[in-house]
């Protein structure tokens, strides 16, 4: 054996070496101690760190076989810290196949790792306002939850609002909502969900009617505080079939109805205005994450 071949086996037994490997950059480092510490790619950990709030994961992995979202449902979901940390994994098991690869992802893997949890960590905590404990090698963590919506109504229903409450009947943070596709929608909460609630947003607040099982308009009537005064009225239209208010003789038939006097314009709004429609589902109640 030359000479050659002793110092690319001595290369080669220091490059699959973690803990020479490691031993090289501490040299370094006491070598050049005004040197900047090596930082891993920006871009690495971004992405990992994504992957932590499911960004970037392949529809497929969260939804194996399409007959588990059909059209026009909802599927809630609990994010399994364990989970996570083999779909972390899987992303680091991408390059490294020899040993010489498998030794420098054992010194510096663990940093890398760190700094995208915390970078995930700081993604949350800005998004809560509140410092979140992202620690998911534990057991013990509160386990966050979502859901899935497939649904046609979603592209008619732009800035969709999406709130939901525990099992206490408390408002729960969200931590993401996107758009996966243009009927497909993902949401992941800080908390347990129990109840959840979709709305249109409430500038969209309107006037509006009822339609009846013969297709005919009407309206349900107020009280002056508000409440419902159980009863309902037809509400007339004008000749011709363009579905235009006669507004004078409806205003006369609230009056009459509510027995208020004087019946202004804000009477009248009193009555006609209708909040956004909202939609809310019970999520199935569970033990254990």
């Amino acid at each position: 054996m030359d000479n050659t071949d002793t110092a690319f086996d001595d290369l080669t037994s220091v490059l699959t070496d973690p803990e020479a490997i490691r031993e090289l950059h501490e040299r370094d480092r006491e070598m050049f101690p005004k040197a900047d510490k090596p930082q891993p790619p920006e871009k690495i950990v971004n992405w990992l760190a994504m992957l932590r709030l499911l960004k970037g994961v392949p529809f497929h992995y969260l939804v194996s076989d399409p007959r588990m979202l059909p059209p026009e449902s909802i599927r809630f979901f609990y994010v399994d810290a364990h989970w996570l940390e083999h779909l972390e994994a899987g992303a680091w098991s991408v390059g490294k196949v020899s040993k010489t690869e498998q030794a420098h992802d054992r010194v510096f893997a663990p940093q890398v790792r760190s700094e995208a949890r915390a970078l995930a960590e700081t993604m949350l905590s800005q998004t809560l306002g509140l410092p979140v404990d992202f620690d998911t090698a534990s057991s013990e963590s509160i386990p966050e939850t979502g859901f899935l919506l497939r649904s046609a109504a979603l592209p008619y229903w732009p800035g969709l609002e999406v709130k939901a409450c525990d099992g206490n009947g408390e408002l729960i943070q969200r931590v993401r909502l996107d758009l996966l596709a243009n009927t497909v929608m993902i949401g992941v909460f800080e908390g347990r969900i129990q109840t959840l609630e979709f709305s249109q947003p409430a500038e969209t607040l309107h006037f509006g009617l009822n339609v009846n099982e013969s297709t005919k308009f009407e309206k349900d009537l107020r009280n002056q505080d508000g409440q419902p005064h159980g009863k309902k009225i037809d509400v007339p239209l004008r000749e011709g079939g363009n579905r235009v208010l006669k507004v004078a003789s409806l205003a006369a038939t609230m009056k009459q109805e509510v027995n208020v006097d004087p019946f202004t314009s804000a009477e009248y709004a009193l009555q006609m205005v209708a909040c956004v429609e909202q939609v809310r589902f019970n999520s199935p109640k569970s033990k254990s994450a």
